[in-house]
């Protein structure tokens, strides 16, 4: 395939590396939102999960250089994915409390690198988290 070849998503034009990155995103999304709310399912907390008439939402917040993911169930209930820099932990705690999100049921770190945890703390500061998974 041409440096130069685009591909078609939602009607728009993208570049295959940015069709491969929203592809990336995506499995890691369905792969973490299965694990966590079956984790929660399964242990003492198992009527706090999403219900079955439940829809899910997935929210990309703008953290720059990093990852800041929330995940939501129409019945209330919220996870977030990583929580970019340290610099962009105000902007992540803005916009979450801008959503309503005063508590998440779920926080995720991915991985120990700063452009996705660095904001955490922040976070952790602002709003109650029920569990983390790191």
């Amino acid at each position: 395939m041409k440096a130069t070849e685009r591909y078609r998503i939602d009607h728009t034009l993208v570049s295959p590396a940015l069709a491969r990155l929203a592809l990336r995103l995506a499995l890691i999304m369905l792969t973490v939102c299965v694990l966590a709310f079956a984790d929660l399912a399964a242990g003492e907390a198992m009527n706090a999960g999403p219900s079955v008439d439940s829809s899910v939402s997935f929210t990309f917040l703008d953290v720059g250089q990093g990852d800041a993911i929330l995940v939501s169930t129409s019945d209330g209930h919220h996870m977030l994915v990583d929580g970019g820099t340290r610099a962009a932990g105000p902007r992540v705690v803005a916009r979450l409390l801008e959503l309503g999100v005063e508590h998440l049921d779920v926080l995720v770190s991915t991985h120990p690198h700063e452009d996705h945890i660095g904001g955490l703390t922040d976070v952790l500061n602002a709003v109650t988290v029920g569990r983390v998974i790191d």
